[in-house]
């Protein structure tokens, strides 16, 4: 078109070009699970090979990745161990070589959960000069989860609730609760975390 035309205006005159470099990085692979177990069943551990892919792509976008995903893979009312294959699924302009991985769910009984209310909550230790404590509140609310084959052994009495007052100062604190390991289950929840807790000195004897 040389001689034919000429340039009156460019809008815009400058353009932003964002240059970015391509790399890899080695990122966790996530099983997309969905659906619900068959009532009293839960997933109790999940076993992916290869755990972690290879991922190629621009380093920007390579940089908010936390993980790869597989497919949905549904447990809909399942009641008994899964071993499958799923997809890997990348976002536009990343590339992996992993196209599925191996996937194991196992499927057990879930635990009980087991509520507690009003627990007392005791002290461990002993402040400094023989002072006195007191709490408030002075009980918690525990929850337990218990497996279902440990239920018959679990004993509600051998929960013990308690604060670590070693050593301390006259003062008011806030620590944290904590609960003394049984034979059988783990805490799931203590209502509250925390407690009030006041440390004053013993109140002598006025003479007479």
């Amino acid at each position: 078109f040389k001689g034919k035309f000429n340039v009156v205006d460019i809008e815009p005159k400058r353009l932003k070009a964002v240059i970015d470099t391509i790399s890899d990085r080695s990122l966790p692979v996530i099983v997309d699970i969905k659906g619900e177990p068959g009532d009293g069943y839960a997933v109790s551990a999940t076993n992916i090979t290869p755990s972690f892919v290879t991922v190629k792509g621009p380093g920007e976008l390579l940089s908010k990745m936390t993980g790869v995903m597989t497919e949905s893979l549904s447990v809909e009312g399942v009641k008994k161990n899964l071993d499958t294959f799923c997809s890997v699924v990348v976002p536009e302009k990343i590339e992996t070589h992993t196209r599925n991985v191996r996937v194991k769910l196992e499927i057990s009984h879930a635990p009980k959960i087991v509520a507690m209310e009003k627990i007392a909550v005791e002290h461990f230790g002993t402040p400094q000069g023989n002072c006195e404590a007191t709490f408030s509140p002075a009980t918690v609310d525990i929850t337990m989860e218990v497996p279902v084959d440990d239920i018959e052994a679990f004993d509600p009495k051998e929960v013990k609730a308690f604060v670590d007052i070693s050593n301390l100062a006259p003062s008011e604190y806030t620590l944290p609760v904590k609960v003394l390991p049984v034979k059988a289950g783990r805490v799931k929840d203590i209502e509250p975390k925390e407690i009030k807790v006041s440390i004053v000195k013993p109140v002598r004897p006025a003479k007479p």
